[in-house]
């Protein structure tokens, strides 16, 4: 694992940027999910946009659309 850091130049700030962006957006624009990760080359945020609309109708049926 801390080997993969090394190897793709990983950088704690990317985190915390992907952090502050998440705080900065209007109530309401937040994505559901969100991922940094250099290795996979974006290939887990591709996967987490595509299970957002699965995400939001299972939050109506459980009855939580007012959390959304």
């Amino acid at each position: 694992m801390f080997g993969k850091i090394d190897e793709y130049k990983m950088d704690p700030q990317e985190v915390a940027d992907a952090t502050l962006k998440l705080i900065e957006m209007a109530p309401g624009t937040r994505p559901h999910f969100t991922t940094v990760n250099r290795v996979t080359d974006n290939l887990e945020q591709e996967y987490a946009d595509a299970k957002g609309p699965l995400s939001v109708e299972w939050m109506k049926r459980m009855g939580w659309e007012e959390w959304l």
